[in-house]
């Protein structure tokens, strides 16, 4: 029988060889605990970089609305949305305040109609018309679109059972033919010729200042009072309603009148020129300028100074009369120019073709027209050829429903835009802008 194999007793460290594994089981632990904290710190500094970077930015509130409060990302997905990526980087900062406008009005046109103001019948819309509404359409689910589909939603509501049932079915019509002419005088010349037979169309085709007009030929067709500032778009509205009135007074009848609007503009001017001395070499002349409204004006002012004495002097009639930058500063007095320096209108009479001084010194020009030029004042020669009470038509209620809206929206957004804080500095605006483009 073999022998059992004997087995050595484990060997029992010695008190050195413990204290050094336990140093090296202590060295272990406090390599891997700073392992741990430097891992820890660097995610903490991601974390923080991440917050202070992006998180903290999209989540500042740049706009308050009563208690509704928008972050920077809501006001970068407006700007994304009216499409400010392909936007010229000049406009830009127009874009960023018609953001905040935007978002203003749909939160007030939202307000206003769910409360009733003005004593209207409440109206909402419910979130599960807006998110019907996006689904049926395609349209992204964020915060933005369902607030811009609220407002559209309840802008419908609104003109189909607010303020339709306010426009009348029927309204007296007047038939409206107008031309724009510069002065009363050229008013009596038109009105002779139509005396004499000539056609409305003819005759403001070839003379009307007013570009609507002149393309329309002067038929602005049968309209509704309220309608006019629709069609003459370039005006301004106190100008419409100038007009409008004197047309819908019930002292107007069928026929012609005249109407002068002081504050209308008119692309067209009157030049009168004189030159005293020249340069050397006779390519500069010291020119004095005035720019009348109309040739009439042009010619009573050169008929003052013709006449001379006290108070008909150049400086005094230019200070008086000239609608040009200068003339209340120095009476007209423009300096040495040169051939190109004012203009074809001008040059025409001072310079030759090789930009020789041809006007005789202090001759005073006929007047000269420019339609470059823009000046105040202008005379309205309408024509009313029929008045009668007829159907609105759709396109005119539209019109007449949508003026409704916008002056009942506008007087509560007036009597509540205090309550807007907007916090969109220049450099927030800016980081707006930025992130907006990469959207």
């Amino acid at each position: 029988m073999p022998k059992k194999k004997m087995e050595k007793p484990p060997r029992e460290m010695t008190h050195r060889q413990l204290t050094h594994w336990q140093k090296e089981k202590r060295l272990q632990r406090i390599v891997a605990i700073a392992g741990i904290v430097v891992i820890v710190a660097i995610l903490a500094l991601v974390g923080v970089g991440f917050y202070m970077a992006k998180f903290k930015p999209m989540h500042q509130t740049v706009l308050k609305i009563g208690n509704t409060e928008y972050n920077m990302d809501y006001m970068i997905d407006t700007l994304a949305a009216m499409g400010i990526k392909n936007a010229d980087a000049t406009y830009q900062s127009m874009y960023a305040s018609y953001a905040v406008q935007t978002i203003e009005q749909n939160y007030f046109l939202v307000q206003a109609a769910a409360t009733g103001y003005d004593n209207i019948t409440p109206v909402t819309v419910s979130d599960a018309e807006v998110m019907k509404y996006i689904a049926d359409n395609n349209l992204s689910k964020d915060k933005t679109r369902q607030d811009a589909v609220r407002r559209q939603l309840v802008t419908d509501k609104l003109k189909s059972d607010v303020f339709s049932p306010q426009v009348p079915a029927t309204a007296e019509h007047r038939s409206v033919w107008a031309m724009l002419l510069e002065s009363q005088a050229q008013a009596d010349q038109v009105k002779a010729r139509l005396d004499k037979g000539e056609k409305f169309a003819d005759i403001t085709a070839e003379l009307s200042l007013n570009g609507v007009t002149k393309d329309k030929k002067g038929d602005l067709g049968w309209l509704p009072y309220g309608i006019l500032s629709s069609v003459l778009t370039n005006i301004g509205d106190n100008s419409t309603t100038l007009l409008e009135n004197k047309i819908f007074d019930s002292t107007t009848t069928n026929g012609t009148f005249t109407l002068y609007d002081a504050d209308l503009d008119k692309n067209i001017g009157y030049w009168l020129i004189k030159r005293t001395d020249t340069n050397d070499d006779n390519t500069r002349a010291h020119i004095y300028a005035m720019l009348l409204g109309s040739r009439q004006q042009a010619d009573q002012v050169k008929t003052e100074l013709s006449a001379g004495g006290n108070g008909h002097d150049w400086a005094t009639l230019a200070k008086a009369y000239s609608l040009y930058d200068n003339a209340t500063g120095n009476g007209g007095d423009l300096g040495l120019k040169a051939k190109g320096d004012l203009g074809d209108a001008v040059d025409a009479v001072v310079f030759d073709a090789d930009g020789n001084v041809i006007l005789d010194a202090d001759n005073v020009t006929a007047p000269l027209a420019d339609a470059s030029q823009t000046t105040k004042g202008a005379m309205w020669l309408v024509q009313i050829n029929g008045i009668e009470n007829q159907t609105i038509s759709d396109a005119n209620r539209t019109t007449f429903i949508a003026d409704k809206l916008n002056a009942w929206f506008i007087e509560y957004y007036t009597a509540n835009k205090d309550n807007v804080t907007n916090l969109l500095d220049p450099d927030l605006q800016q980081y707006a802008i930025n992130q907006a483009v990469k959207r």
